[in-house]
Formats: structure tokens, C-alpha cells, sequence
């Protein structure tokens, strides 16, 4: 979603003559820019799958002996809709405001057991207690929102090609929660429950550039940066027995600057004040994930962070309109 003004460029069609004089023409690529200004807004689609690191849950192993083997069970983010919607206004042909606000719900879940013979291991409890099980069954869920306030400069390059630079302040709420059921072996129902929440905001700079093709048919690339700071709180809660055993519960909070990147490719069409484009898109978050772990070491406090990144990767579908 672009809340920038148009992109231009230079109509090389012959223009009719008016008294012996040549009137210049000029069309928007993205959208129609009117000189005295106005409003425009935008509806998008998104069709995107998030990714995020420290997702596994068990490790299932065919043998059982003392030396664990096989392969780590993880859950992955579903591929899911999204929007992302805003409104402005244009100063001039060059200058303009708006804010925009961008929407994703996902969820995972996975259950596995025990191969015949072998065992499973769990990865998310603390060591020696509920440490081999019979099942697993894993969910989770994510609630990602983006607040972005933007001004933008749009500049010409040549006759087809123009450029537009930007920059503003994002907010940002995300919500993880992940959780494990465990069962038979060591754990009664045994349930570990984690969760990675931030808030956050910070500036946010980008660009993009645009090349008329045919007939208000054109190609583009956008690429942006943010520097979020912001709480990043994670608490980690361990049970038995159906609950009724604690054996874990803490909360792990920090102050982060989190580095924030997005590319995307595409293309659209044109029609008068009537914008339609698509592409791809891919945004990562460094860092955002911290979650805490407890080591196999004798002292029962003893825990590290399972550190990794945040993504989001898919297809857009946008309509855009201005007045």
C-alpha cells in the first residue's frame, strides 16, 4: 500500500496545436494527480505466509537409547488473507500526507506422536521433568497490526521514469502466542504456553520507483526501512496434570530496537483517477524473536532465549482511487 502522491510521466503521444504552440502532457502512472490537490485512498489484499524462528515443539525419535536422533517437529504460520487500507490527501503534484494501516491473523497447529518403538522428545519443557511424552499437539496464533503516518515527494526522472521518496512514523502491536499439550510417558497433560508480544514504533524511510510501459501499463520496485523500539514482553508457563502442577511460570521483558525491512516488485494499470496494480512482497523483522528456555543445567533458574527473526512474505492486489 503506497499513501504517496502519483507517479508521473510525460505523454510522448503528438499533442494538438493550439495557435502554433505544442500543450504539454502529462498522465499518472499510479494514479491522477491534479494539480490543486486532493483526497485519494487505497484498498489492498494481502495474500501472505509469516515465518518466524524458535517455532519447535518435539523431537521424534525411532530408537530409544541415550543418544537422541531424528527429526525436530515445528509448526509453520498458515498462508493467509490480509488488508491493508489508507487515506491522504495531495497538496500538489509533488507533495503529500496520509495513513495507512495494515492487518494479518494467522494461526498454526500440529500434532504428532511417538514412532513405534522410539519416543518423542520435548523441546519446550524443562529438563527432567516432562522430558520424553506419547503425543504432542501444538498450536499457535499471531495478530499483527501496522499504524504508518507517511509525507512523500514524488520527483521526475525522465520522460518514463519516475521516483518518489517518503518517510513518517510506524507503530506497531504484534501479537505470537504457542502453545503444547503433552501426554503419556513422563507428562499428564502436561501444557507449556509461550507467548511474544511487542509494542512498539519508530521512523519509518523508503522509496520507490516506477517505468511506464503501454497505455497506463507500468512496472515498479519499492524498498523501505524502520527502526522500531519498543517492548518486547515473553512469558514462558509450564504444567502438569492438567494444570494442576506449576513447574514453570515467567516473564522475560526487554527494551529492543528492532531493524525493519520491506522489497517488493510489481505491476498495475491506469485509467484516469482509477489505480489497479499487484506484486510481491517481503518484510522481515530482525530480531523479534526472543523467547526463553530452560538449560538442562542443575540449577533450576537457569534459562537462555531462543533469538530469531520475524517475516512476512506474499502477494498484494491493490485499488486505489483519488479526487
Amino acid at each position: 500500500m503506497d499513501l504517496r502522491p502519483a507517479l508521473e510521466f510525460e505523454d510522448l503521444t503528438p499533442p494538438p496545436q493550439h495557435g502554433g504552440h505544442a500543450e504539454k502532457h502529462v498522465t499518472t502512472c499510479l494514479e491522477e494527480a491534479p494539480a490543486h490537490g486532493g483526497l485519494f485512498a487505497n484498498a489492498e489484499y494481502l495474500l501472505l505466509r509469516p515465518r518466524r524462528a524458535a517455532f519447535d515443539f518435539a523431537l521424534t525419535d525411532a530408537n530409544r537409547d541415550l543418544a537422541p536422533t531424528g527429526g525436530v517437529q515445528s509448526l509453520n504460520y498458515e498462508l493467509r488473507s490480509g488488508v491493508r487500507g489508507g487515506i491522504g490527501y495531495r497538496f500538489d503534484d509533488h507533495w503529500a500526507a496520509g495513513f495507512e494501516y495494515t492487518y494479518l491473523g494467522s494461526g498454526a497447529n500440529r500434532t504428532v506422536g511417538a514412532p513405534a518403538g522410539g519416543t518423542l522428545y520435548a523441546t519446550l519443557t524443562r529438563p527432567g521433568l516432562n522430558d520424553e511424552a506419547a503425543t504432542a499437539q501444538a498450536t499457535a496464533g499471531l495478530n499483527y497490526n501496522l499504524f504508518d503516518t507517511l509525507a512523500s515527494r514524488n520527483f521526475e526522472i525522465d520522460h518514463h521514469t519516475t521516483a518518489r521518496v517518503y518517510g513518517g512514523f510506524r507503530f506497531a502491536t504484534i501479537r505470537q502466542d504457542f502453545s503444547t499439550v503433552y501426554n503419556g510417558g513422563d507428562a499428564n497433560q502436561g501444557i507449556v504456553s509461550t507467548s511474544s508480544n511487542f509494542d512498539g514504533f519508530g521512523p519509518l524511510l523508503g522509496g520507490d520507483i516506477a517505468w511506464k510501459i503501454h497505455n497506463g501499463f507500468h512496472l515498479y520496485a519499492k524498498g523501505s526501512a524502520a527502526m522500531m523500539t519498543g517492548d518486547l514482553r515473553n512469558t514462558l508457563n509450564e504444567t502438569n496434570n492438567a494444570g494442576q502442577t506449576v513447574y514453570a511460570d515467567i516473564d522475560y521483558s526487554t527494551r529492543r530496537v528492532i531493524p525493519v525491512t520491506t522489497l517488493g516488485i510489481g505491476g498495475g494499470w491506469m485509467h484516469e483517477n482509477v489505480t489497479f496494480r499487484v506484486g510481491y512482497e517481503i518484510t522481515n523483522w530482525f530480531g523479534l524473536i526472543d523467547t526463553p528456555r530452560f538449560t538442562g543445567e542443575l540449577a533450576e533458574g537457569k534459562y537462555t532465549t531462543r533469538n530469531g527473526d520475524f517475516s512476512l512474505e506474499g502477494i498484494f492486489a491493490q485499488f486505489g482511487v483519488s479526487y
